[in-house]
């Protein structure tokens, strides 16, 4: 029975109900017309459409074939409002017209029993007055109570009653234009218009009330409240504290223990590969994609998928998505000119360690333009390869190139038999400032050999050198000199070379092409030729004190005769 005042609140015509029994309206949301697609009872946001059906079951079904569907409510929000609380306040009006009807017989019943013990007691009078056609005028003349006694009464016409109690009444069909009713009871009620609404279960323990656009469904015994408004749905604790609230704009919960403001996207079950378990995982997918009846819906290879776009991510790790297909890299896109950084939580420049297997890169730069080094650190060595990597015997090995290099040895590879050091200039070996803006401090090169490249397959315009490799030489002076460099460093050794500068006799034919250095190979090689000249020079005088002794000799023989 209905425990509470009822006031009334503008909703369209429910359907009939069935006697005795409560009726729910039930909804859920989807992304197709025939709500298969993405079909949920709890998840409208993002959804294009909406199904409601009205049964006597308190759960809702998940066949999508009993809604009926329409569009999304963010497109017909206020019409939908209306239509669910149609349904709900239709079950109110339905339980009116039952204790209505069930009222209306006991009261007609009773009149039918008065009026036949009335008609019966004024019979006579009746039949001796009443011409034919005259008896409603003749029954109206007396100010007195009519009792009208009958087993069947049969009143056809319009009929009016100004004033009338009806203690029981069966009422087929009945037009009320206004009634005042304090309880009705009835197994169906069925109404154009309710104001003013407040419905309690039979328990009492449930409670359901509209109050303009606002609805509230409160379980009086636990508590737990919902509030329905135009604008969201919000759902508070027994201490009335917020639990969820689901809104345009965001939904949330506080079930998982933490604070409303954070929002759950939650699975149940244990994590799996990629995240696939009985749990699940959470997708975004293009909600306009149809599943086509008989597909295995739910599969992850059936969905498009879309991204997330947000300010920032918080999570144990990332999975490459195989359901997509030729999914095989993972990429972390950026715009043109900018930077993937790893830095510590919280900042922008606190940067932090990757680790991984294989790393593939076009470049790899120092992390910022004030840092002091570089470092690749390792076990064993740094090697580099092909892309392919280390395939045991079959491993390709590749070339490094750079500016400056700063090793404690460099030391050839397992296999070969020479070394190489490749420059389209000259090699230079200088102090660790290297070249240094022209201040370049050259050091020594020790060995246990120095040989020079010779044969004639790499050299063309070759001649045989005419000059007197003599005269180059003794156009040389010698000198003793110290190096700068080594005396900064408190080094006095006195060295013994060629000076090239203003002042200075060095000849050409020792200097290197750009006359800042000496040719070493080319000092040896005039210093050899200057021997050979010595070497005529000293054949030459030999014979000549050979002829010089044999004039000697014949002189002194003729001398002694």
């Amino acid at each position: 029975m209905i425990q509470e005042q009822i006031s009334l609140v503008k909703v369209r015509n429910g359907e009939d109900g069935e006697n005795g029994l409560t009726s729910y309206v039930h909804v859920a949301w989807a992304n197709s017309s025939d709500g298969r697609k993405d079909f949920s009872l709890t998840e409208s946001l993002g959804k294009k459409y909406e199904g409601t059906y009205t049964d006597f079951t308190e759960g809702a079904s998940t066949d999508p074939s009993k809604y009926k569907w329409i569009e999304s409510a963010n497109v017909f929000r206020e019409e939908i409002d209306e239509a669910k609380q149609a349904g709900y306040e239709a079950n109110d009006k339905a339980y009116k017209a039952k204790i209505e009807s069930g009222e209306a017989v006991k009261h007609v019943n009773q009149i039918a029993a008065e009026t036949g013990k009335q008609i019966t007691d004024i019979q006579g009078d009746i039949l001796l007055r009443v011409e034919k056609d005259d008896v409603i005028n003749q029954i109206n003349i007396s100010d007195e109570s009519i009792l009208i006694d009958s087993a069947k009464t049969h009143i056809t016409g319009k009929t009016t009653i100004e004033e009338g109690v009806i203690d029981t009444a069966y009422i087929k069909d009945a037009a009320i234009t206004s009634a005042k009713i304090k309880d009705i009871t009835a197994d169906k009620i069925k109404a154009g218009e309710v104001s003013g609404l407040i419905l309690t279960s039979l328990s009492e323990t449930g409670r359901f009330s509209v109050e303009g656009q606002h609805a509230t469904l409160e379980n009086t015994d636990t508590g737990w409240k919902t509030d329905i408004y135009d604008n969201g749905i919000y759902t508070y604790n027994p201490d009335h504290s917020l639990r969820a609230r689901f809104t345009e704009d965001i939904v949330n919960s506080n079930k998982f223990g933490t604070s409303s403001y954070n929002v759950y996207l939650a699975t149940g079950g244990l994590d799996g590969v990629e995240g696939e378990a009985a749990g699940g995982e959470v997708r975004a997918v293009l909600y306009t994609q149809n599943i086509e009846d008989g597909e295995d819906v739910g599969s992850k290879y059936e969905y498009t998928y879309r991204p997330f776009r947000g300010e920032g991510m918080v999570g144990s790790y990332v999975n490459l998505n195989t359901a997509i297909p030729g999914s095989n890299n993972m990429y972390l896109r950026v715009p043109s000119g900018k930077e993937v950084k790893i830095t510590r939580i919280g900042t922008v420049d606190d940067f932090q360690d990757i680790r991984a297997k294989d790393g593939y890169f076009a470049s790899i730069m120092q992390e910022s333009s004030d840092a002091g080094n570089f470092y690749i650190g390792a076990n064993g060595e740094v090697r580099m390869t092909s892309r392919g990597g280390y395939n045991g015997d079959a491993t390709v090995y590749r070339d490094i190139r750079a500016q400056d290099a700063r090793i404690a040895s460099i030391i050839q590879k397992d296999t070969g038999f020479n070394f190489y050091i490749g420059t389209y200039g000259k090699l230079r070996v200088t102090s660790r400032a290297g070249y240094n803006d022209g201040d370049t401090k050259y050091k020594a090169v020790e060995a246990s050999g120095f040989e020079n490249k010779s044969i004639a397959d790499i050299k063309t315009d070759i001649t045989k050198r005419q000059e007197k490799a003599l005269t180059c030489v003794n156009a040389t002076d010698v000198y003793n000199y110290k190096l700068k460099d080594d005396v900064s460093r408190g080094i006095t050794k006195n060295h013994i070379g060629l000076i090239i500068g203003d002042g200075y006799n060095t000849p050409d034919c020792v200097k290197n092409d750009d006359g800042t250095a000496i040719d070493v190979y080319a000092m040896t090689s005039v210093a050899w030729k200057a021997i050979q000249e010595l070497s005529d020079k000293n054949e030459t005088l030999n014979n000549r004190i050979s002829d010089l002794q044999s004039e000697i000799d014949i002189l002194r023989r003729e001398t002694t005769i």
